[in-house]
């Protein structure tokens, strides 16, 4: 397939499981992207192959990614990040050879040269911590290799943080806030722009010691924010929750009596619009209710950390759909034949979408209910 429309196809798909396994997705910051000149994306990793994913769907460029190279043995991911075009990283912790590490160091740079984006995520792992980890030094010294190799041709770090609201729920939100882009100095040491590069992602993430004082700065921002009928969005959630943890506050809030940002509807309640959304998710239950079933019950069956279950439902997602469909075709089609069976596989992914809006109306509305009954 054409480089270019291989990655407008991966990058369309991208978009649309995006907007399947999160309710809300909020961008920040598309006006602070580079034109000009070549790109480094640096982004906190919180949520493992959710996070590419996030960047390939909403990137205004196509992003090639660096993914440690035991990625590329793995029996289902493989297939992925060979599709994405990523860059194998041989890290010694992983068991990889230096000595191709270094190649591969080099390779980004001169790639950068050319005008392609990179994608890393310099924290080296993903990871559950309320706090982001120190940076490895490879991603500085691809950034300072490639500004000396480019000439007159700016070479740009960009810094852009994840913020989820749940990361582990189906259907939570997301905000993506790209940060003020760094530019690099050829002359620069690595250690110095890997200070700053640290500094620039900080500045688009949540940081707290611990996740208990990460739980009381969000609630002292509820508090703050004040009575609400609907939750805040995941941006303003993440802009309130970073200014009461730069407020430094350590005693917790009193006399608050507000329910929690979770408890709260993610849209305005309307029983008319879950009657509606009700009625037509149990006329196309039979489409749908396999490909849900074999997409969220993986995310719950021997889940170990927090950013297991989004990855379990977008393999799932992509490994179990696309057959789905055709078994729903070929089903109706020997019955009712070819034309049916072919409006059934068309329907398929429509009557999931159907079901999922149903979903999200009712607990916007069991949510307000019972709102009520509590006050």
């Amino acid at each position: 397939m054409i480089a270019w429309l291989r990655r407008l196809v991966v990058s369309s798909v991208a978009r649309i499981l995006a907007r399947f396994l999160f309710r809300r997705i909020d961008i920040d910051g598309e006006d602070r992207v580079p034109t000009e000149g070549s790109v480094l994306v640096i982004a906190n990793h919180d949520n493992n192959l959710i996070d590419p994913m996030l960047l390939l769907a909403f990137g205004s460029r196509p992003v090639r990614f660096l993914a440690k190279h035991t990625l590329f043995s793995h029996p289902l991911v493989r297939h992925l990040v060979s599709l994405v075009d990523a860059v194998p990283v041989y890290r010694v912790e992983d068991g990889g050879d230096p000595r191709r590490n270094a190649e591969t160091l080099a390779m980004c740079a001169r790639t950068l040269v050319t005008g392609e984006v990179i994608g890393v995520f310099p924290e080296g792992r993903c990871h559950n911590d309320s706090h982001r980890r120190p940076l490895k030094a490879g991603t500085a010294r691809i950034a300072v290799e490639a500004a000396r190799r480019a000439g007159e041709r700016t070479i740009w770090v960009l810094p852009v943080g994840i913020h989820y609201t749940e990361k582990s729920r189906f259907r939570s939100g997301v905000a993506l806030v790209a940060g003020n882009a760094i530019r690099v100095d050829p002359q620069e040491s690595t250690q110095s722009l890997k200070r700053r590069m640290a500094a620039g992602l900080e500045s688009v993430t949540v940081n707290a010691p611990t996740w208990a004082d990460a739980d009381l700065a969000l609630r002292r921002a509820e508090v703050a924010a004040g009575p609400r009928a609907v939750a805040p969005g995941p941006f303003e959630r993440f802009g309130l929750w970073r200014q009461a943890l730069a407020d430094g506050v350590l005693a917790p809030p009193t006399g608050d009596g507000l329910p929690r940002w979770d408890g709260l509807p993610e849209a305005p309640p309307s029983l008319s619009r879950a009657l509606v959304c009700g009625v037509v998710a149990i006329a196309v239950a039979p489409l749908a209710v396999l490909p849900l079933a074999l997409i969220l019950l993986p995310a719950v069956h021997g889940r170990r950390t927090p950013d297991e279950p989004a990855t379990r439902r977008a393999l799932a997602t992509i490994v179990f759909v696309p057959p789905v469909i055709l078994l729903h075709g070929a089903l109706t089609a020997e019955g009712l034949g070819f034309r049916a069976g072919f409006a059934a596989g068309v329907l398929t992914p429509l009557a999931m979408w159907a079901v999922v809006c149903a979903w999200d109306a009712w607990r916007d509305l069991l949510k307000a209910r019972r709102l009520t009954r509590v006050r």
